[in-house]
C-alpha cells in the first residue's frame, strides 16, 4: 500500500513538473527570439544609416554632373559673330 501511495504521488508531480518544463523552455525560446529580434533591428539601423549616406553622396554627385553639363554646354556654345 506505502508503495502504490509513492507512485500515485510521483504521477502526481509529473504533469506539474511538465508545464514548469515547457514554461522553461519558452522562456528560453522567449529570450533567444528577443536577442534575434534586436540583432534584426540593428542590422535595420546600420543599413537605414548606410542608404542615407548613399543618398547623400548620389545627390553630391548629381549636383556634381549638373554642373559639368552647365559647364560643357557653356564651352560648346558657338561663339557670338565677331568674337574671334
Amino acid at each position: 500500500m506505502k508503495k502504490r501511495y509513492l507512485s500515485l504521488s510521483c504521477l502526481l508531480l509529473l504533469p506539474a513538473q511538465a508545464p514548469a518544463d515547457k514554461q522553461a523552455e519558452l522562456a528560453i525560446q522567449r529570450d533567444q527570439l528577443r536577442h534575434e529580434i534586436e540583432h534584426i533591428r540593428q542590422t535595420t539601423r546600420d543599413a537605414r544609416t548606410r542608404l542615407d549616406a548613399l543618398q547623400e553622396l548620389i545627390e553630391a554627385q548629381r549636383e556634381q554632373n549638373r554642373l559639368l553639363d552647365q559647364q560643357l554646354q557653356t564651352e560648346s556654345a558657338p561663339l557670338p559673330p565677331g568674337s574671334n
